[in-house]
């Protein structure tokens, strides 16, 4: 049996490995949401969230050549501190793994492509 894996709480819930659970009277509710993928490598050097891989708890891939809009260009430290990074959103709607707006690949790559931090795994229809 795995442990159970805190992610993320707010006030309408909780995220354990991967799923969503709402607050409600007398405990907890599982909803049905899929996990979303990891950022499995980020070899982006100068993000103030790639420590040793991305440590944003989210990232979003933009529209502009699948750019990681989360980037940003700094020397100051972000994160969570653990490189567990997932992909929050995908605004290419055009990519086969995305199915309204959001990643279904297992997980993806970010790296220098088009822009300095793109979305690797990205596959046109």
């Amino acid at each position: 049996m795995n442990p159970l894996k805190y992610l993320c709480s707010t006030p309408r819930g909780i995220m354990v490995n991967g799923l969503w659970s709402t607050w409600r009277k007398g405990g907890l509710t599982m909803t049905q949401m899929m996990a979303m993928p990891r950022v499995q490598t980020c070899t982006v050097s100068g993000c103030g969230y790639n420590h040793d891989g991305c440590t944003a708890f989210a990232i979003t891939i933009g529209r502009a050549s699948s750019a990681c809009d989360t980037f940003i260009d700094t020397a100051d430290k972000g994160g969570m501190g653990q490189a567990e990074a997932q992909v929050g959103a995908c605004k290419r709607a055009e990519c086969v793994h995305n199915t309204e707006l959001e990643c279904h690949a297992p997980s993806i790559a970010v790296g220098a492509g088009l822009d300095r931090a793109d979305c690797l795994t990205f596959e046109a229809r």
